[in-house]
């Protein structure tokens, strides 16, 4: 399931895909957004959040000034 929008920094991720690779969350631009930045075996740490109305924007400590859509995200810890 996708991370709290209000996970702390330091919060360790991974991408959400499905059972053949692909990412499931998010608009399509999310994802075309994220396939350029992020790989599904690599864990990423939260550096801060912007929550918005409608979405909230994550950065990560591996790319600190790319925004990400939190739904991409859940947590490293339940792999």
């Amino acid at each position: 399931s996708p991370i709290d929008p209000n996970s702390p920094k330091g919060t360790e991720v991974k991408v959400i895909i499905d059972n053949e690779g692909r990412l499931i969350n998010g608009t399509d631009q999310d994802q075309a957004h994220a396939i350029v930045y992020l790989s599904h075996e690599t864990i990423y740490t939260i550096d801060r959040a912007i929550v918005g109305q409608y979405r909230t924007e994550v950065y990560l400590e591996e790319f600190p000034n790319i925004p990400f859509n939190s739904v991409l995200f859940t947590y490293a810890s339940e792999f």
